[in-house]
């Protein structure tokens, strides 16, 4: 299943932050995840479960893992923007409003925007909101970055690669 999957990876992932904010000498709140597809749903998932609140969430054209369990499992509630196209063939944007309302009900400060006619991509408008939510979330950080992290993905199975 996606939810095993999921489970299955996230102490994985969270393991691999800690080593890069230790290798940085970032602090938590210095930190946001931005994903797209699968790292959204990763980044919904592993974000709320991390022992201290990271700075917030970017989410692209994916969606919730894990929703049934959210309440229960989250130890932190970092602010969190969705963003998802309308003509989404391979994540539905219905999607969208079941992770809010469930992001919502769980305590978190959730933003969300649909981009009209978008397929599974990123458009001129979703840059925009995640770059507008990650200077308020990164307070003092500019349009610089402030340390690069290498970059953490798994395969996603689902897409042909082409």
């Amino acid at each position: 299943t996606i939810l095993g999957g999921v489970q299955a990876a996230w102490p994985i992932l969270d393991a691999y932050i800690d080593e890069q904010l230790e290798r940085t000498g970032l602090a938590p709140s210095q930190l946001a995840l931005v994903g797209f597809s699968q790292g959204t749903m990763m980044s919904l998932y592993v974000a709320p479960r991390r022992s201290e609140t990271i700075a917030g969430v970017v989410g692209y054209s994916g969606t919730l893992i894990g929703a049934d369990s959210l309440a229960e499992d989250a130890i932190s509630r970092p602010p969190i923007t969705l963003v998802h196209g309308t003509a989404d063939d391979v994540v539905p944007v219905e999607r969208l409003p079941a992770a809010e309302q469930a992001l919502n009900a769980a305590g978190f400060e959730v933003t969300t925007t649909t981009c009209p006619g978008l397929g599974h991509s990123i458009d001129q408008t979703g840059l925009q909101v995640g770059l507008e939510f990650l200077h308020r979330v990164l307070p003092g950080s500019g349009a610089k970055t402030v340390a690069r992290f290498p970059v953490w993905h798994s395969q996603h199975r689902d897409l042909d690669p082409s």
